[in-house]
């Protein structure tokens, strides 16, 4: 809900002809910041931060800021609902709106986690968002480490660096097949907080036989039901 109430944002903005460098100039909010608020990545800074800054963005929009605050609150709650017409999303670019972790992704062992993540980035077609990298990169406890090579790097380790991978373009959907793997209790705990921070906004599915990924989830489809 919050990546749709972002995208009316967006629409306004771009329906007025109103540039993100013109909001950065009146606002003196970087423009990194407001491509993460249309991108619908509420996460960079604390809430406190966030509505401060949507408050500037939305007066230079001309909108009635008390008004967008709520939808902005009722996206947060899921309950938010937008007035534009669907917009399909053309096959070649579901790509982007798709997270996936699995412990059998292989990741470039040559390269250092940040030239592994330019590149994905670089094939999706999409922009490498530094902000969002770093913030992904402190999340998951190896910021330090960003630009050391990934055959250095643990089981458990690379596994948080596929974390960041399906994360770093703010997807709508995150699959998740057996998240924790090679995880220990600390890699765990980041993990878990990022699908309670994730399935508020957008629609996460897991495959584990973990107990504890488990009771993440807020429905459970147990398949040797479906089984003949």
């Amino acid at each position: 809900m919050v990546k749709i109430f972002a995208e009316d944002l967006k629409a306004i903005r771009e329906e007025k002809n109103i540039s993100l460098k013109s909001i950065s100039q009146q606002t003196r909010i970087n423009l990194s910041a407001l491509e993460n608020l249309e991108n619908g990545d509420y996460s960079f800074q604390p809430q406190a931060y966030i509505r401060a800054f949507l408050k500037q963005y939305i007066a230079c929009l001309d909108l009635d800021v008390e008004e967008v605050l709520f939808d902005y609150d009722l996206a947060r709650s899921g309950k938010y609902k937008s007035n534009r017409p669907e917009k399909e999303i053309a096959e070649e670019h579901i790509h982007n709106h798709i997270g996936f972790v699995s412990p059998y992704l292989v990741l470039y062992e040559e390269f250092t986690t940040y030239e592994n993540l330019k590149l994905f980035a670089d094939i999706r077609g999409v922009k490498f968002n530094q902000e969002r990298v770093d913030y992904l990169l402190n999340k998951f406890l190896i910021f330090k480490r960003k630009d050391d090579l990934l055959k250095t790097y643990s089981s458990g380790m690379k596994q948080r660096v596929k974390f960041i991978f399906a994360l770093m373009h703010s997807p709508q959907l995150l699959i998740l097949d057996e998240p924790t793997s090679n995880l220990d209790d600390e890699g765990k705990k980041s993990v878990y907080e990022i699908v309670k921070e994730e399935g508020q906004k957008n629609i996460v599915l897991i495959a584990s036989n973990e107990k504890n990924d488990l009771e993440l989830c807020s429905e459970i489809v147990l398949l040797e039901k479906f089984k003949n």
